[in-house]
């Protein structure tokens, strides 16, 4: 990344972006399911990770190789309904989501009661801003709710139709078999890092070394066999982290080939930790849901790191700052991985401000 050193949050807290993960396993949107509102609908809640409400969805497409060929969703952002649309474009736009990376977007107003005048009127200068940057917006849709069956409506066309509850989609069905979790909403994510009694104890770091290697021995087990991670992992970790960047950084190498499963461990790990062990605890769940596409927990763990630091007057580390604008800019999986292991190459000068 290069150019924009701000963090997105500092503009817009609210503000979330989903990468789509470019991945054998990841169902793309087809042509046919681009031409169907319902299909586009449905597809929302798991990829953004939670139920939106109140909210204008951007779907992201990427430009067609080819003519004739089909566009993919190349990540959601999801804006809160109040947000002024010129501040929401602005955020988009500096964040490198450009003409030359997005092909066209889908909108959807989601939320329960009818689109005023005064809502066709942001909407109507959201897509005129895209309209500006060279992204035809195809279709602006008005959907009740994404939690139940509901009808949609294209507001420019004056279509409609039906659309399932999404738990009973496609999309969702592949993210349970996957075993990611959709949130009933954006709070919820939140709730998944909520601190769990009674916290981990913590020890001394008499041998460091010794100390380390058990804690990679029993990490690696657990990633590889999905087991719980029990209380003495969890203590083990947040003592090495606490100790040294480089120890940090070669408990993150283990679950660089599993980041779906490193970022439930250190999930779990950052609800039984405390302080200073819980704030990096929280920045390795968002290192491993960062690369296994799953922005909203990524990010929900970057805000949560920040109000540690905040309760115990400490200045942020600079990670959280570059893991968050890495966030919220364009990549495919294999990008992102390399991005994450030149910032773990230089852990050492991102641990403290």
């Amino acid at each position: 990344a290069s150019g924009h050193t701000y963090p997105v949050t500092a503009l817009v807290p609210e503000l979330t972006h989903q990468r789509q993960p470019h991945r054998k396993d990841h169902t793309t949107m087809s042509e046919q399911s681009l031409n169907n509102p319902a299909d586009v609908l449905e597809a929302i809640p798991a990829g953004l990770g939670f139920v939106p409400t109140d909210s204008i969805v951007a779907v992201l497409l990427s430009p067609a190789p080819q003519a004739g060929s089909t566009m993919n969703a190349a990540g959601i952002v999801n804006f809160p309904k109040h947000l002024n649309a010129m501040r929401a474009l602005t955020v988009v736009t500096a964040h490198s989501l450009v003409a030359s990376q997005i092909g066209a977007v889908i909108l959807a107003a989601v939320w329960d009661g009818p689109v005023t005048d005064y809502d066709r009127s942001r909407l109507g200068a959201l897509e005129a801003g895209f309209g500006r940057h060279g992204i035809p917006v195809m279709r602006t849709l008005h959907v009740t709710t994404l939690s139940e069956a509901a009808l949609w409506a294209d507001l420019d066309s004056g279509e409609s139709g039906p659309t399932h509850r999404h738990q009973d989609s496609l999309p969702a069905a592949r993210a349970r078999a996957k075993g990611q979790t959709v949130a009933d909403s954006k709070a919820e994510v939140a709730d998944e890092y909520a601190q769990v009694d009674p916290p981990a104890p913590m020890l001394a770091m008499a041998e460091p070394m010794s100390m380390l290697l058990d804690a990679s021995e029993e990490l690696a087990q657990v990633i590889s066999s999905h087991a719980a991670p029990s209380e003495h992992l969890v203590t083990a970790l947040g003592v090495v982290i606490s100790h040294s960047a480089r120890a940090h950084q070669a408990l993150l190498a283990l679950g660089l080939d599993a980041p779906e499963r490193a970022a439930a461990v250190w999930t779990v790990a950052a609800t039984r930790l405390r302080n200073e062990a819980r704030t990096w605890a929280l920045v390795s769940a968002a290192i491993f849901h960062y690369l296994a596409g799953n922005g909203t927990r990524a990010a929900a763990a970057l805000r949560l790191a920040d109000q540690e630091c905040a309760a115990a007057g400490l200045p942020t580390p600079r990670l959280v700052d570059a893991l968050r604008f890495e966030l919220h800019a364009p990549t495919d999986a294999d990008a992102a991985r390399e991005k994450i292991l030149f910032l773990l190459d230089h852990l050492d000068q991102l641990d403290r401000t």
